[in-house]
């Protein structure tokens, strides 16, 4: 269910690809919806909400939200499914080399709008960078944690490397 707790949105729930197949964006991916996952030739679909366990072929990534108060530092937490890892880089740069990046298997967080995350999936040593470009609330409270959403952009390392240097 792409809309598990039916929040009322002004922004659809969209999944867009770049021309050359190796970036895109997520528009209105709520705190609640399934888990956005990447193919081996890079093409996005959604899954399941939360981890996936057993989509090992699948980059499979999800989040959850820390808090919408800007003065407390809104931001959110960043997950990887089993067989891929994620880091935290701060700030919107690139990546020369994404290898050298201390990677967990667990959650990263409070991350901020416009901080990149970096997913390594491990079966087929892919890498991709992510970059959440807005962080919005859909409704009022009480609903207001699971009907918040987060507008992101990625891009794919070319293949064979870890060279993420091209934001996304």
């Amino acid at each position: 269910m792409l809309n598990p707790y039916r929040c009322a949105t002004e922004h659809p729930f969209v999944l867009s690809i770049d021309p050359g197949g190796d970036a895109g964006q997520v528009q209105g991916w709520l705190e609640s919806a399934p888990t956005v996952l990447f193919d081996e030739s890079h093409l996005p679909r959604f899954g399941a909400s939360g981890p996936t366990d057993g989509l090992q072929a699948d980059l499979s990534l999800w989040w959850s939200i820390y808090t919408l108060d800007e003065e407390n530092g809104a931001g959110f937490w960043f997950y990887g499914a089993p067989a891929t890892e994620i880091a935290h880089v701060a700030g919107g740069g690139g990546v020369a080399d994404a290898r050298q990046l201390m990677y967990t298997t667990q959650s990263l967080g409070p991350v901020a709008v416009g901080d990149t995350l970096v997913a390594h999936h491990i079966p087929t040593d892919r890498y991709l960078a992510i970059r959440a470009t807005a962080l919005y609330g859909t409704e009022d409270r009480p609903m207001r944690g699971e009907c918040a959403a987060i507008d992101a952009r990625w891009r794919f390392a070319p293949r064979g490397t870890a060279d993420l240097s091209r934001t996304p």
